[in-house]
């Protein structure tokens, strides 16, 4: 598919997407009450779910790294920070999870993270070597 095509696919999914919440929004039933059971559950799996991720990042940094030492380039060091970032934010949220007596890994500061990774990515994408 051409870019173009994905485009114009992608702002029409978004058009229907926000007309679906605005539709919802006026009715009695709202549409993310139908959500709430999924929320539960994944709310009742959070920890486990950052522990498997935090091990999968691990997991992904080190398969990065070993493929950056071997190839050099510049694509393969952005794709090892992407990775190293998701693996300390899943790390921090972890030691916040054990030793704070609260949550005070910030859903602000996991977006700061996420916004490094998605740079991270971009420019690996990006990068020619």
């Amino acid at each position: 598919m051409k870019a173009s095509t994905i485009l114009l696919l992608s702002v029409a999914a978004l058009i229907v997407l926000w007309g679906a919440v605005f539709w919802a929004e006026n009715t009695q039933n709202p549409l993310w009450n139908s959500l709430r059971p999924l929320e539960s559950v994944a709310e009742s799996l959070k920890w486990v779910t950052t522990g498997v991720v935090f091990l999968l990042a691990a997991g992904m940094l080190f398969v990065s790294a070993k493929a950056f030492e071997k190839n050099r380039s510049n694509r393969f060091l952005f794709l090892t920070l992407a990775f190293g970032i998701i693996f300390a934010k899943f790390g921090i949220k972890l030691v916040d999870a054990v030793y704070s007596p609260g949550d005070f890994f910030s859903s602000a500061a996991q977006n700061v993270f996420d916004l490094f990774v998605l740079i991270a990515l971009f420019l690996a994408i990006m990068r020619k070597d």
